[in-house]
């Protein structure tokens, strides 16, 4: 048997016998796939290299403190969202909030390069 003919073999066989594949990660409550952030979830929650600069940026990429801090010192987000809205259920509903505080520590003094950031999310 040659080289060729195994391959066209193998083709063939991985033809006839393939079977379908699926991704993996879909949960079996669908509410855990939800994202806080209506634009960041708009984006498919690929944010992780973006310094987006709202309150719910924290959520995707911790680092952000320090970028913040630099920038911004206050930002506050409120989201409410009614799930499933078609069943008119009025407790099914996903509500998150965010709060961002930052400071630059180098306003103070310039010899103290730090930002300081902290987020709490609910």
């Amino acid at each position: 048997m040659t080289l060729k003919s195994a391959r066209l073999i193998l083709f063939f066989f991985f033809i006839l016998f393939r079977g379908n594949s699926f991704a993996q990660g879909e949960a079996a409550v669908p509410f855990l796939l939800l994202q806080p952030g209506p634009a960041l979830n708009g984006m498919g929650g690929a944010v992780t290299a973006l310094p987006e600069r709202n309150a719910y940026g924290f959520f995707y990429n911790p680092a952000l403190s320090g970028t913040f801090a630099a920038t911004d010192n206050f930002s506050f987000a409120q989201t409410h969202v009614n799930w499933l809205p078609q069943f008119n259920f009025s407790d099914l509903y996903v509500s998150s909030g965010a709060i961002s505080l930052g400071y630059d520590l180098s306003r103070l003094n310039s010899r103290l390069p730090l930002q300081v950031g902290m987020s709490l999310m609910q």
